[in-house]
């Protein structure tokens, strides 16, 4: 008998190397991305690390981030001079592939063959878009790690506070995932059946305590810290990124492009989204098939309010993956019950399912994801971000005390004028503008140039959209006639990829900015005259 188990967890091991090996090869060969976004809570880490508080500008208590856990974690290398983002990248890949591990977990807790749970869990280690969420330098890699852990304490039976804790770090990394405990609740009581009066005496067992308990005092604490430090119940990014009235004018718009998100995703990941088919269908008595379904609807219902998200790779919809992962290995496994019925051998048709999953998606993936040909294994910002970091990078030593930049791209740029006072156009770290906003752009936030120019009144101004409704042409009008008095615009044509940056210095700080751009060989541009064109 030992030897039998020796030889069978000897194959669970060379299996999981094949998975380990995918997903180092996957890494080596995908285009990664630092986002923008992530500067933004790396700026805010570097002024915790700095002694100035969890803010963007010192001073400013507005909580423009929405991943709090993350953004403390990542004051940690900063501190100690580490770069911030490299680090990002490899706690996130690395929390990615912990969740891996889970998703198995999480299958074989559920009784499905260990060679379709270790095909699903490769499913997903060879979904290249699942990498590059996971390295993107955002909380993308901790949020499903801790998304898992919930999921595997919950359904594996372990110690009624693990879940609730790692829900409760799951709060603390997205608010957005609030829901997730209400439906683990509901899991554990439909436990009893359809039985109001058992769920009623379950609701108040010890069990039940310790599950919402930890999970209830961490949402808690965080919310009471959200009003004591920062004046409100929501970060001011997810504000600054709602609609302004829930009404059809502002709703249908946002659900189209939403649907058109949740649609791209699956275009990309169909395998994986298969299992939200063939679960229902085939395992629709397992309760846990219904708490995963609706774990995932709840996350859609989201993204149609909020019309989506603008970050590469669908990292909304790729933190669930695991979750359909395993749902794919439940209706997998139910497939093979049913066929096991008419004769077949279950074991033969689990590792001929397997194979066939594995080697049929591969091509999938390899079809309807990004890939470099040769292997690449740094960051590479988006050619935008790079010119926005070039632009940085060499005005900083031009600015004194007292300049306020605005770009229109928030993150790298002014991650790199951490000393510099930086304002957000959309809103994310400007609580007027998420509020008051006069021009909404789903996916992003709120914007009022009118606002810009009369209270913030930038010394310098960057864009990169530079048609008649961009923001150098909004900004040009919300000056007035008077802008090219006002700002002086520069186009850097010799800069590799940059053609539709543009910058605008204020008269005011000229003198001291302008010389500083003369390596970049800056062309000076009427805006006035562009006006005219566009009208």
């Amino acid at each position: 008998m030992t030897a039998v188990l020796n030889r069978g967890w000897v194959r669970v091991a060379c299996g999981w190397l094949i998975v380990l090996m995918t997903a180092l090869a996957l890494l080596a060969f995908s285009a990664w991305d630092v986002v923008d976004d992530a500067y933004i809570s790396f700026r805010y880490s570097f002024n915790l690390a700095h002694g100035n508080g969890l803010v963007f500008n010192p001073g400013e208590w507005i909580e423009g981030f929405t991943n709090l856990l993350w953004t403390v974690l990542m004051a940690g290398p900063i501190a100690v001079g580490i770069p911030v983002d490299s680090v990002a990248v490899y706690v996130g890949i690395a929390c990615g592939a912990f969740a891996v591990v889970d998703t198995f977990r999480t299958a074989r807790a559920l009784g499905v063959n260990q060679w379709i749970a270790l095909a699903a869990s490769a499913l997903l280690a060879a979904y290249p878009g699942y990498w590059l969420v996971m390295g993107n330098g955002l909380e993308s890699g901790l949020f499903t790690f801790l998304l898992m852990r919930t999921i595997f304490t919950l359904v594996a039976g372990s110690s009624p506070w693990t879940p609730g804790l790692w829900a409760g770090l799951l709060f603390a990394t997205r608010p957005e995932s609030l829901f997730v405990m209400p439906l683990a609740v509901a899991y554990r009581l439909l436990a009893g059946g359809f039985s109001p009066r058992e769920w009623l005496r379950r609701i108040t067992t010890t069990d039940m305590t310790l599950l919402v308990g930890p999970w209830l005092a961490i949402v808690l604490a965080i919310s009471l810290w959200r009003l004591h430090t920062y004046g409100a119940l929501l970060p001011n990014s997810i504000v600054a990124k709602s609609v302004p009235a829930y009404t059809l004018a502002f709703l249908l718009p946002n659900v189209r492009e939403g649907f058109r998100y949740i649609e791209r995703f699956v275009g990309t990941a169909a395998p994986l989204a298969l299992g939200v088919l063939l679960a229902p269908l085939f395992a629709a008595r397992l309760r846990a098939v219904w708490f995963f379904l609706a774990i995932i609807a709840a996350q859609c219902f989201i993204l149609l309010v909020n019309g989506g998200d603008w970050v590469p790779n669908y990292r909304l919809l790729v933190h669930y993956t695991p979750v359909m992962s395993v749902l794919l290995a439940i209706g997998l496994s139910g497939l093979i019950r049913r066929a096991a019925a008419l004769g077949l051998t279950p074991r033969s048709l689990a590792l001929g399912g397997a194979a066939v999953l594995v080697a049929g998606s591969g091509g999938f993936f390899l079809e309807h994801n990004t890939w470099r040909s040769t292997p690449d294994l740094e960051s590479t910002p988006h050619i935008t971000f790079d010119c926005y970091g070039a632009i940085a990078n060499a005005i900083k030593p031009a600015l004194v005390p007292g300049d306020k930049v605005a770009p229109e791209a928030l993150g790298e740029f002014s991650y790199i004028l951490s000393d510099t006072y930086s304002h957000d156009m959309l809103g994310l770290t400007d609580s007027y503008l998420a509020r008051y906003g006069t021009f909404y752009i789903p996916m992003f936030g709120k914007e009022d140039l009118t606002y810009t120019y009369t209270h913030i009144h930038p010394d310098v101004f960057i864009s990169h959209t530079q048609d008649a409704k961009g923001s150098l042409a909004q900004f040009a009008r919300a000056v007035g006639p008077e802008f090219d008095s006002e700002y002086s615009t520069f186009r850097f044509p010799s800069l590799e990829g940059c053609d539709r940056i543009s910058m605008s210095v204020s008269r005011e700080s000229a003198d001291r900015i302008v010389p500083a751009l003369q390596p970049l060989n800056p062309r000076l541009i009427s805006v006035a005259a562009q006006l005219a064109t566009y009208n």
